[in-house]
């Protein structure tokens, strides 16, 4: 399928840019695989050296590579979140280590050097007749706390007191809302757990995603400090 497309060189969009790195994100399938591993060589081939290419890896993809396949690309990014089950009201599923842990023991390390992206963001999970129905991204308790519309039922979760519109979606009346983050020490037992098992260890640990808000809960300093525990 690529072959037959007319790639433009890479360098050509950015001609007075130095990017030293280029990454493809794509939750690729054994339906899609083949697919997806071509147009990385197709992208690598237009890459300006030295730099050089990653691609996005999930944890069944980091656990089984034989079955998932290999990414012809020069590193990998274990995406380290977003790992649990949203249907599980009582569970963390953006950053869950029980989960985790089960997908950090191989028998032989993974065969492409690592990164590794830990996750900053929040969102909200609604939840109507006990099932979810939508995601709210970037939300957190204060917000929910502060809209007259909400009720709050216990920690982290609220209950929508009337139907409205909230942030683009119409929530009905009932409709409950779970906010799901992450918290510090929850960051430093995740890089714990990283050091302990992921092999090979990673080159450079990269957060997601920044925003100002985000920034504002978790300055530098405080990541340098859990990351370093």
């Amino acid at each position: 399928m690529y072959r037959d497309v007319p790639f433009a060189p890479v360098s050509g969009y950015f001609p007075k840019a130095r990017i030293p790195a280029f990454q493809l994100d794509c939750d690729w399938t054994p339906g899609t695989r083949a697919k997806y591993f071509r147009l990385l060589k197709a992208f690598k081939a237009q890459i300006p050296r030295p730099a050089h290419l990653s691609h996005t890896l999930r944890l069944h993809q980091y656990r089984y590579p034989r079955q998932t396949g290999l990414a012809p690309t020069d590193q990998a990014v274990l995406m380290f979140y977003n790992m649990g089950n949203l249907s599980d009201s009582l569970q963390n599923s953006i950053l869950n280590l029980e989960v985790a842990r089960a997908y950090l023991q191989v028998p032989q390390p993974y065969p492409q050097p690592l990164d590794v992206a830990l996750p900053l963001f929040s969102w909200g999970v609604v939840y109507r007749n006990g099932q979810v129905v939508n995601l709210l991204a970037g939300l957190d308790e204060s917000v929910c706390a502060q809209n007259l519309h909400f009720k709050l039922q216990k920690e982290a979760w609220f209950v929508a007191r009337k139907s409205h519109y909230f942030r683009g979606v119409y929530l009905y009346k009932g409709d409950r809302l779970k906010i799901e983050r992450i918290y510090p020490d929850a960051l430093a037992q995740a890089c714990q757990l990283l050091r302990q098992q992921l092999r090979p260890l990673p080159s450079r640990i990269i957060f997601f995603h920044l925003s100002p808000e985000v920034v504002r809960h978790f300055p530098a300093a405080l990541l340098r400090e859990k990351i370093q525990k």
